[in-house]
Parts: structure tokens; sequence; C-alpha cells
């Protein structure tokens, strides 16, 4: 990317944007654990960097279930961004990281 931006929450948590809004290739989104279609937008993951608020989605998920040993869908709430790691502000060097407050 030649330009946009990134929030890096954690090394499987981040969002990579070009800036344009009319391209739906010009965002790259990892969520550790949460479908890829599940609706995170921008501003959550300010939120959490920022406000170290939770956001929660509904999941479906395959579970096993062992009381009649079959594979079941079961939806849940679960976190889909995580605000629980160290963060960190990469200095203008690019290089050297100090502690994000």
């Amino acid at each position: 990317m030649k330009s946009g931006s990134g929030i890096f929450l954690s090394p499987k948590c981040y969002l990579m944007d070009n800036g344009d809004e009319n391209d739906p290739d010009g965002t790259k989104r990892a969520l550790k654990g949460v479908n890829h279609s599940t609706n995170v937008s921008r501003q959550d993951f300010l939120d959490a960097l920022y406000n170290n608020t939770i956001a929660m989605r509904r999941q479906v998920r395959f579970k096993r279930d062992p009381k009649v040993f079959k594979m079941r869908l079961v939806e849940e709430q679960r976190r889909a961004l995580n605000s629980i790691y160290y963060k960190f502000k990469v200095d203008d060097n690019m290089v050297t990281c100090a502690p994000h407050i």
C-alpha cells in the first residue's frame, strides 16, 4: 500500500485500509478466530485501540457434542477484536516502538 492507514491490535488482529471507500480490494483485515464475513468496522478497531472497548459479534461455529458424538452448529456471542495485548506506537523512524498511551 502506498497510502492509507493501518491499525494493528495484535499480530493476528489488524486492519489495513488504503483510504478509498469505493475500492473493495483496498482493505485487508485479519481477525483471529472470527469469520471473515463478520462485520467489523474501522471505527470498531479505533475504539478498541483508544478506548479499550470490546467489540462483540455473533458467530456460528462447529462444536462437538460429546453426548451424541456429532458436530453441531452453535451460535455464540464472541469477542471480535481484542484490546488486551500491549499496544505500541511506531516512532517517526519507522523502526523504534514506544508504549501506546
